[in-house]
C-alpha cells in the first residue's frame, strides 16, 4: 500500500496540489479506494467512514483509478510479454 500512496503523492506533486490541501492524505485515500475495490461498497458509505462527502469520495475514487491506469501496461506491452 505504501507504493500506491507514493504514486498518488507523486501525482499530486505533478499537478501542483498544495500539501495539506486535501481532506484525505494519500494513505487514507488509498484505504478508501482499496475498500471500494475489495468490498464494492457504496461510495457514500465509504466516504462517510473516511469523514468526507460523497462528492469528494467519488473524486478521490476516479483520481486513484486514473493514477493506477497510468501505470498499467498497454495491450501491446502485455502481448509482447506473453509472446516471450
Amino acid at each position: 500500500m505504501e507504493c500506491l500512496s507514493r504514486l498518488l503523492a507523486a501525482h499530486r506533486r505533478h499537478i501542483g496540489t498544495s500539501r495539506g490541501s486535501r481532506a484525505l492524505g494519500p494513505f487514507r485515500q488509498d484505504v478508501l479506494i482499496l475498500r471500494w475495490f475489495r468490498e464494492r461498497g457504496c461510495v457514500h458509505c465509504l466516504a462517510r467512514d473516511a469523514g468526507v462527502s460523497q462528492a469528494i469520495g467519488y473524486r478521490y475514487l476516479h483520481e486513484r483509478i486514473d493514477v493506477l491506469a497510468e501505470k498499467a501496461p498497454d495491450l501491446h506491452q502485455v502481448l509482447g510479454r506473453g509472446s516471450r
